[in-house]
């Protein structure tokens, strides 16, 4: 039994970075080795989206060794079909670059990554 426990341990560490909706920054969360910061796509619930953002910072998870080493922050904005056809979100753009501010001050050691779907990205030039 013991070996199935420690088998499950991962499985269950990862499990928190499968929620289609992450505020590890706004919650106040401590620093950790990794911050991704994402957006997610046109139409997608939650602030991290189901389709690319979980499993992609799972990925991270599992490389990172664990969510113990990985903060997740969605980038909430509206995401809809307007801002799509518009060619980005300015509000979105602004709250990224915001939080990627509010990450280097108060975890200068952490390594950053930015990501997501690019027309908030692509607003933020």
């Amino acid at each position: 039994m013991k070996y199935l426990l420690l088998s499950l341990v991962p499985t269950l560490t990862l499990a928190a970075l499968t929620s289609s909706t992450q505020n590890d920054v706004t919650s106040g969360g401590a620093c950790k080795a990794m911050t991704v910061l994402f957006a997610r796509g046109t139409t997608e619930t939650g602030n991290m989206g189901t389709v690319a953002g979980p499993p992609f910072v799972s990925a991270i998870g599992q490389m990172m060794g664990g969510a113990a080493n990985v903060a997740v922050q969605g980038i909430e904005y509206p995401a809809d079909i307007p801002g799509f056809l518009a060619g980005g979100d300015k509000a979105g753009s602004m709250l990224m670059a915001q939080m990627f501010g509010q990450v280097r001050a108060k975890c200068p050691d952490t390594n950053l990554v930015m990501a997501g779907y690019s027309y908030v990205h692509a607003s933020s030039r």
